[in-house]
Parts: C-alpha cells; sequence; structure tokens
C-alpha cells in the first residue's frame, strides 16, 4: 500500500512531525502483481566486495534485495524474524543456490555504527535500532547506498520494500509475501512460491484491469490495464456487460451504463503465445442516491503518522436540492489502518464547517484488504437544501487514515485541517500530494426508518466481562436479552455480560422510539478458560495467548503488541509503544488463579531495541476481577535494560485471583517476554510496609515502629534470630 506522510502546511497551521522515510507497516497479500525491469548495476558490500548484479542474472540467479533503514522500527522487527538467513541458508549458496539475498540501507545520512548497532544518537539521522550485523553473522551481504531506491521505478517511498528481481532483469515487490508469516520457513515458502511467476518469452501476458469501482448511471467510466508481456500484443478484447457499448479493441475503453446495479467486465490480452483474461466488476449507481468526488480507485493513504488529522469532502447547497435526508456515509479504509474513526456531520459555512449535526464513531478492522465501509447514521439528520454539507472525518492515533484516489478536479472533495477550525485543500497543504478523499454521501427523500445494531465482540471467553454498546438513536430506549450470560436481561445504551460456560451464545437488542421498533442481533463465540488449579502451568506462545488476555488501555496499541518470533527461532511477547499513543501502559493478564499456595512467575525478559535507555514494567495482582483497576497491588517494579534474554522472578502471595505483567514505559519502544511459567513455592510472602528502624546501625538496643505488621523477627548476619 502506498501512503503519504503529510509534512508541510500552510502556515496558518503547525508543523508536523517528519521522518527520512515513511515506514510500511501493513504486509497482507496484494490484489494484483506489478512487474518492472531493472537496469543491472553493481554494488559494494560494507566490506568491500563487489556485487555484480548482470552476472548473477546471467547466472539464472534471482536476487531478492531488502531496502531498509537502521532506525526502522518495522524494519527490524522483520530482521529479527531470520527469514534473510533462512533464504540464504537454503536457497542461497549453501541450499540450492537459486537465491542471492542483499540487505540495503538506504538513508542518506547512515553510518556504518549504525548499521553495527554502536550508534549512541537518538536522532533519525544516526538513530540505529540494532546490531544488523548480528554481531558479523549475517551470512547475505549488506550494502550501504543512499542510490539504491532510485534504482527501482516501483519503489513508492517506504521501508522496509523487498523486491524479487528476476533471472531476465524483470522485478516486483514481495514484502507482502515475505512479511506473510513471522514464522522463517512459512514466509519463505511464500517467497519460493512466486520466484517462477514472472514475464518471460514464449509466455502469455500478465493483466490487471485498471477502473473505477462504481460508476454513475449515463456517467462515462474509463478502463485501461497493467499489461506485461515480453512477446508482442496482437489484440485486446474488452467485454462490458449491458455497457453501452458492449465491447472494445483497443488498450484503454470508455463505455457507461443506462441502468443501476452491478456489472462484470472482462478483458482479454493476447501476444504471441497466448491470451489471458481478468475479469472486475462495477457498482451502476444513481447519483440523486449517492454524492460524491472520488473516481473509486485508490491512490494513496495520507497522514501524520499517528497525530490529529481531520479530512473530509464539503457538498455545495446547489447539490442538495430534492435531498431531505443524510442515511449514510461510505468511507474506503486502507490495508492495516484499523480503529476508531470520527464521523462528524455539518450544514453551513464555505471556509470551515459551521453547526454540527451528528457524530459518532465507528471501529474499524482492516487486515485482510482495502475496502469500503459503510456508516448507518442513526440520528435522524435533516438537510437545509440553502446550506453547504460537511461530512468530515477525524483520528488521533492512526499513520494513515485518510484514504485518496488521484486528484478528480473539484477542490471541494480535498478539504483537510489538522486542527478541525482551519481547513483548506490537501493539494494546499502539501504541493506533493494531490488527492480526492474516498468519502461518500448517501442520501434519501424519505425519513429513515428506525435502526440500531449492536457494537462489541463476537469472541471472549468465560468469566471475562464484555461490554457491548448500542448503536442508535440518542433519543431512543434500549432492552437487551443476552443467551447464557450474567445478567441475562438488561436495559439501557450498553450492556457488560460474563458467561460462566462456553458456547455460542446470541445477543440480541431492540431499539424503540416514537412507537416504532428495530431489532439486531449477534452470535458470540465464548471460549471455555477455567480456573488454573494446579501448578506449574506455562504459557506456550507457538499455541497464542490461550486464555490469557493482552490489554492495552489506550486501543491505538492494540494491533503493536503481540507475538513475534525471534532470530533464534524461539517466539515471544513483545510489548510495543512504537506509536504516538497517549497512553503506554500494557498488560499481558493470567487466566483466573484457585492454588491456594504462593505462586513464583518467572520469565525471559529483553529489550528488543539498540536504544541504551531502560524499559519499564510492574508485577501487579488482584485478588478480585481482571479488569486493570481490580490490579491494585504491586508486587516489584522493574527498570530493565537488559538487551538479550535475562531471567526474572516474582513471588505471589496466594490470595492472587489474577497476575498481570505491566509494561508502561516508551524509552525503548519493544521489550520481549518468553518462557512465561506460573509454579508453586514456598517462599513467605515479601510485603512491603511502612517500618522505622532506629538508632540504625545499633550496639546495644534497636527501636522498630511498624503499621500494619503482625509479627517481626529479627535476624542477625550469622542467620540466628535475636
Amino acid at each position: 500500500m502506498k501512503k503519504s506522510l503529510l509534512v508541510l502546511l500552510a502556515t496558518a497551521l503547525l508543523a508536523l512531525p517528519t521522518m527520512a522515510q515513511t515506514e510500511r507497516t501493513d504486509f497482507a497479500p496484494a490484489k494484483s502483481v506489478t512487474f518492472s525491469q531493472v537496469t543491472p548495476f553493481n554494488m559494494t558490500t560494507r566490506t568491500g566486495e563487489t556485487i555484480n548484479m548482470q552476472n548473477l542474472l546471467s547466472q539464472g540467479k534471482t536476487i531478492i534485495i531488502d531496502l531498509s533503514c537502521c532506525w526502522c522500527g518495522p524494519c527490524w522487527s522483520f530482521h529479527q524474524t531470520g527469514t534473510l538467513e533462512y533464504l540464504h541458508e537454503n536457497y542461497g549458496a549453501p541450499g540450492t543456490d537459486e537465491f542471492f539475498i542483499i540487505w540495503g540501507e538506504i538513508e542518506g545520512s547512515n553510518t556504518d555504527a549504525q548499521i553495527t548497532g554502536t550508534s549512541t544518537s537518538s536522532n533519525n539521522s544516526g538513530y540505529t535500532q540494532g546490531d544488523w550485523t548480528n554481531g558479523g553473522t549475517v551470512p547475505y551481504a549488506i550494502v550501504d547506498d543512499a542510490s539504491l531506491s532510485s534504482r527501482f521505478d516501483l519503489y513508492e517511498g517506504y521501508v522496509p520494500t523487498i523486491f524479487m528481481i528476476f533471472p531476465n532483469g524483470y522485478y516486483r515487490d514481495i514484502t507482502s509475501e515475505i512479511r506473510s508469516s513471522t514464522n522463517p520457513a512459512t514466509a519463505a515458502a511464500a517467497v519460493y512460491a512466486v520466484k517462477d511467476n514472472y514475464p518471460q518469452a514464449g509466455v502469455a501476458p500478465t493483466v490487471t484491469i485498471n477502473g473505477p469501482a462504481s460508476a454513475i448511471v449515463g456517467a462515462p467510466a474509463t478502463f485501461s490495464a497493467d499489461i506485461i508481456s515480453v512477446d508482442p500484443i496482437t489484440s485486446y478484447d474488452w467485454s462490458f456487460n449491458s455497457g453501452n457499448p458492449a465491447t472494445a479493441s483497443t488498450a484503454t475503453a470508455t463505455t457507461s451504463w443506462n441502468t443501476t446495479g452491478t456489472y462484470e467486465i472482462v478483458l482479454a490480452v493476447t501476444n504471441t503465445t497466448g491470451t489471458t483474461y481478468d475479469t472486475t466488476t462495477i457498482n451502476v449507481i444513481e447519483w440523486g442516491d449517492t454524492m460524491y468526488y472520488d473516481n473509486g480507485i485508490y491512490a494513496s493513504s495520507i497522514g501524520t503518522g499517528g497525530g490529529d488529522i481531520y479530512w473530509g469532502a464539503k457538498f455545495e447547497a446547489s447539490t442538495l436540492a430534492n435531498r431531505n435526508y443524510l442515511t449514510d456515509v461510505m468511507i474506503y479504509v486502507g490495508e492495516g489502518y484499523s480503529g476508531a474513526y470520527d464521523l462528524q456531520i455539518y450544514q453551513g459555512g464555505n471556509d470551515a464547517p459551521q453547526t454540527l449535526l451528528a457524530s459518532q464513531t465507528s471501529n474499524f478492522t482492516t487486515n485482510d484488504e482495502d475496502q469500503w465501509n459503510t456508516i448507518h447514521i442513526y440520528n435522524t439528520v435533516a438537510l437545509d437544501p440553502t446550506k453547504t454539507l460537511w461530512v468530515v472525518f477525524h483520528t488521533s492515533s492512526i499513520t494513515y487514515p485518510a484514504v485518496g484516489c488521484d486528484y478528480t478536479g473539484n477542490p471541494n472533495g480535498s478539504l483537510v485541517s489538522m486542527d478541525g477550525v482551519e481547513w483548506m485543500t490537501i493539494q494546499q497543504a502539501a504541493s506533493t500530494l494531490d488527492y480526492t478523499w474516498m468519502i461518500r454521501a448517501i442520501t434519501s427523500n424519505n425519513e429513515p426508518a428506525l435502526a440500531c445494531a449492536i457494537d462489541g465482540p463476537t469472541y471472549t471467553r468465560t468469566n471475562v466481562p464484555t461490554t457491548y454498546t448500542a448503536n442508535g438513536p440518542s433519543t431512543a430506549s434500549y432492552s437487551w436479552t443476552i443467551a447464557g450470560g450474567t445478567p441475562a436481561t438488561a436495559t439501557g445504551s450498553s450492556v457488560t455480560v460474563t458467561w460462566a460456560n462456553g458456547g455460542n451464545y446470541s445477543i440480541t437488542l431492540t431499539a424503540t422510539n416514537n412507537g416504532e421498533t428495530a431489532t439486531d442481533a449477534i452470535d458470540v463465540e465464548v471460549e471455555q478458560c477455567d480456573a488454573i488449579t494446579s501448578l506449574p502451568v506455562s504459557l506456550n506462545l507457538n499455541n497464542g495467548l490461550g486464555c490469557w488476555t493482552a490489554y492495552a488501555v489506550d486501543p491505538s496499541n492494540n494491533d503493536l503488541f503481540g507475538i513475534q518470533a525471534m532470530s533464534d527461532g524461539s517466539v515471544a511477547f513483545v510489548f510495543s509503544s512504537y506509536n504516538d499513543a497517549t497512553d503506554y501502559n500494557q498488560y499481558l493478564i493470567t487466566p483466573e488463579l484457585n492454588v491456594n499456595t504462593n505462586i513464583k512467575l518467572s520469565f525471559d525478559y529483553a529489550i528488543l531495541s539498540s536504544y541504551s535507555t531502560s524499559e519499564q514494567f510492574s508485577i501487579r495482582y488482584s485478588t478480585t476481577g481482571n479488569n486493570i483497576s481490580d490490579f491494585t497491588n504491586v508486587v516489584d517494579d522493574v527498570n530493565a535494560t537488559a538487551h538479550s534474554f535475562t531471567q526474572y522472578e516474582a513471588t505471589i502471595p496466594s490470595n492472587a485471583k489474577y497476575i498481570a505483567i505491566n509494561y508502561y514505559s516508551e524509552w525503548a519502544y519493544y521489550l520481549g517476554l518468553k518462557n512465561i511459567t506460573l509454579s508453586a513455592t514456598n517462599a513467605i510472602d515479601d510485603v512491603k510496609a511502612n517500618v522505622a528502624i532506629y538508632p540504625n546501625p545499633a550496639n546495644d538496643m534497636l527501636n522498630v515502629v511498624a503499621e500494619g505488621v503482625k509479627s517481626i523477627e529479627i535476624i542477625d548476619a550469622t542467620g540466628r534470630v535475636v
């Protein structure tokens, strides 16, 4: 996915943070593959050897080159998986000798100290995540050359970007494949699977249709295609179901549709070897139903890297004739940019929105693909045809939330603000960005019927309080029916439920407003998580978290922590503050405990970056529930400085019902835990109390004042009780 960091605004706005490169954090499989050709060139490794690309390709080798920066967190996470080492050992010279692996540092101001992890600078120009040579043991080539990125015309300006160069000089982006798993063997298998899929002489062309995903009845829609063919193209054959015209025989074709509906489009491209087909669909709608400025073709995701950004579209009053109500809003959400999107509807105002009519927040999960999302507006929005309509979105923690197509010509579809007060076009804010937002307003002549929806997880575990919220008009009353849960029924705009037994259960919501009713229902899968009654037990991270719970106080951190593979083949649970969140508190919480003995919690921890600063975590326990507010008992606060995995142990009293490891600093960005075990111990509880001892040192008399202590034993240096 392409994205752009908004780094320059008009003087009325504050400057935004900048980075040398924008980072790529989404790695779901691409929906189409683009090839290009690279002109072979020579490279020099950091140890002085020459890499002759032409010679390698002439030998039939496939080259994999990772374009990275030493300061880049996602690059470092990928480095730690050991996938490049695995590819080298199995498919490089020590293995089948099919691949040649290169890691390339492309930051212009980079130093060798950054590559070896010895740099102590905290600035991007000098900062490093760690030792990229693994103590000089990495088996693949390392090239420090800022010009590498300019050699590849498919490079879009983010790191890491990983290309596969085929023996005939064609290449493609394989970042999705190589990062499809943190398991090196799995990722390598995904890479190996595409090594023979590239344009070659004597092979039919590759074809991908380009065109709008939607169109207006009667309006022209133009289509083209990305075509790669070594052999000459001999024909293009377009077929537009119910289109006018229905066929075309040129590389680019234009058609239109007279009625609404979803229609199939087929393109057959033939070269001297064979024919390849590609198929897509288009949704044809009436302009009277939907207002928008975009062309339906994703181009880029824009953002500030995690700070506040407002973006939206303004529709002139003249376009609102015969449009009585705004019922829904569509927004295109980019792949990997999950989180809370605040929708705000205004009327009035030319330079900035004026009167707020409605607002609501939607949480989107977009792990698999770029996609349109439709937001139903539950409070009735009656439109005034004499005033402008503003449809505005806002986020404060998502890195690149604003999705745009290439600019379509109307500045009203390209509005942006950093504070929600002063507005301008994206072109005015940053001259290099020229996009139209993919935002659409759906209207109706009739007042929409009452509707409601349940917002909440469809998966939870036994005895875990889980909250569900009603989406609907603020004037409505709500009632809940929860199968198998406690409570079984409830009223109000939200309900918190627990289930004692695992299984599949339904939740039904009924909304009532002005004599009208509406219902919604969801099914919830509840996993059986019984209390731990015997020790020892270990958390097997190879099988996920099981009945343990990971939780971030700031939801924008929820997609940052998780299980990752380490370079030694082990796996660890990694806390991360590599984000502009407002609260870095994160918790890893045990299942319920019922063991009637003191508990020894042990694990190995390490800072997973090269920062010389420390990280902090605490060990907490609860005697009641597993809500964050329940963990009031602190056993230990740890200032972690180790960069290699170091064992830690803490003793937890027998009355603990849940234990939590609480990560709460942001200094080194990553803290990894592994070999997490709970075992029984006969150790005496170590409880901190308010104790005063005087005089200290003492010769013959010692005074002890203590609060809340039942008894005291004093032991001398020889171990005798005195």
